[in-house]
């Protein structure tokens, strides 16, 4: 609005006063305060264009127990994406939820202008994560190389790979004689935390898990399920936000349907993450000894003459969890058994200790349906023709002109060539006999 009245357009109308620019809204759904608790603690953010006017969509995501998205705020402002609107945007977000500035939550969202300085400045406490798919396609761009031994993406995936903070430096080390000078200045101009789930995951391995993840592909998915609420037949910010509202109620209700029908101690996605992690290990191949303690079973294990590994699982069960941790760091990265743990459930050393309540309690049931609620349900319940007659119109209040912002910015899409102008002129062969396609021709011309 400042910047608009500043440019002259906020201007003095004969019998009205001063107009008022839209600059944006920001929102939540209602169930989302009872939700995001509950959520696991790596959240998803980016930024869309609408299809109308020059307004940009920003929205975040968490993951529910089934592996699903669950929302956390949107906002719609006006202009491109920049340190402002993302700054305003937390600002709203941690307004909404108190519980994102932990050091246990993790923000995985691309390199845009401004986003990773406004997690840094308005959730001080929480992890920011660059997301590795935009980070493959910078480091092919700046590095060169291909995918070949000791390129710049040949060493990220290793390090990507990697479960410790110890493993990354290691790998650092053997590989930093055999690199170019470029690729290397290139690859830690970013710190091991943030593009590393295995340094982020060491700097508290008690707490902090990234559940598989690294890049920020749910939201992305999310805005083109949200699409219809982008698209020029939005018209404005008032459709758009009731479109989104609809869309997002009814994957709630459906979610929580499916939540609260399933009766399976593991979720969905937690029955096939389990399934998939005890299919491929032999406890045979591996050396195992158990030490007791008061709070936990612990337990060395050594497999194929490879370094020991301490894994333990808690004796006191959470959720019927009995999930715990292992040194080697998989447990941490992947949200989910590794397989030494797997290869001390399998070999019957604690009876107690199961397939089931080894997994963690993320992968329950019985957080799945706290994460939908029976008793919440979201007030999606009114139209925009209900709040016109409800409601009197702001007179004083106008839409942000499309010309007093700039060209929408972003990456272009791979492999779009412009055309030259005698590919524009030249005109379309018809359908025919050679002599009529030539009399048509000369016509043309």
């Amino acid at each position: 609005n400042e910047m608009l009245q500043s440019s002259g357009l906020g201007i003095q109308m004969i019998g009205e006063s001063t107009l008022q620019f839209c600059g944006g809204v920001f929102f939540s759904m209602s169930y989302s305060n009872a939700v995001v608790p509950y959520l696991q603690d790596v959240f998803q953010a980016d930024a869309a264009h609408m299809n109308f006017g020059k307004y940009t969509l920003f929205s975040c995501y968490g993951s529910t127990a089934n592996a699903n998205t669950s929302p956390i705020a949107f906002a719609i402002l006006f202009g491109n994406e920049d340190k402002a609107g993302w700054e305003a945007f937390f600002d709203f977000a941690k307004e909404q939820h108190p519980c994102l500035d932990n050091s246990n939550k993790t923000f995985i969202a691309d390199q845009a202008k401004g986003l990773v300085e406004s997690v840094k400045k308005v959730l001080p406490a929480a992890g920011h994560f660059h997301c590795s798919y935009h980070r493959r396609k910078n480091i092919e761009k700046y590095c060169k190389g291909g995918k070949k031994a000791y390129s710049g993406s040949w060493l990220y995936e290793k390090l990507l790979g990697a479960r410790t903070k110890d493993e990354i430096e290691q790998i650092k080390m053997n590989c930093a004689t055999l690199m170019s000078d470029k690729t290397l200045k290139y690859i830690n101009t970013l710190q091991d935390e943030e593009q590393f789930p295995g340094a982020r995951c060491s700097q508290d391995p008690e707490n902090i898990f990234m559940y598989g993840r690294s890049a920020s592909s749910s939201v992305e998915s999310m805005n083109q399920a949200n699409k219809p609420a982008r698209d020029r037949t939005a018209v404005d910010v008032m459709q758009s936000m009731k479109l989104i509202l609809d869309l997002e109620s009814r994957r709630f209700d459906q979610k929580k349907k499916m939540a609260h029908d399933w009766t399976d101690t593991l979720t969905p996605y937690g029955n096939k993450l389990k399934d998939e992690i005890f299919a491929n290990v032999d406890f045979h191949n591996y050396h195992i000894a158990l030490g007791e303690y008061d709070d936990r079973w612990t337990f060395r294990v050594s497999y194929s003459n490879r370094a020991e590994r301490r894994a333990w699982f808690v004796k006191e069960p959470v959720m019927g969890s009995h999930f715990g941790g292992c040194t080697c760091g998989k447990a941490n990265t992947e949200g989910a058994p590794c397989h030494h743990m797997v290869a001390v459930v399998k070999s019957g050393r604690v009876k107690t200790l199961t397939p089931i309540n080894c997994m963690p309690k993320w992968w329950t049931t019985e957080m799945w349906r706290l994460q939908y609620p029976l008793n919440l349900h979201s007030l999606c319940d009114f139209s925009i023709e209900s709040i016109k007659q409800s409601e009197m119109p702001e007179m004083t209040m106008r839409y942000c002109p499309p010309y007093s912002a700039p060209n929408k910015a972003g990456r272009p899409h791979e492999g779009k060539r412009k055309k030259g102008i005698l590919e524009e002129r030249k005109p379309k062969r018809k359908k025919g006999t050679v002599k009529e396609a030539t009399d048509d021709w000369n016509r043309e011309q």
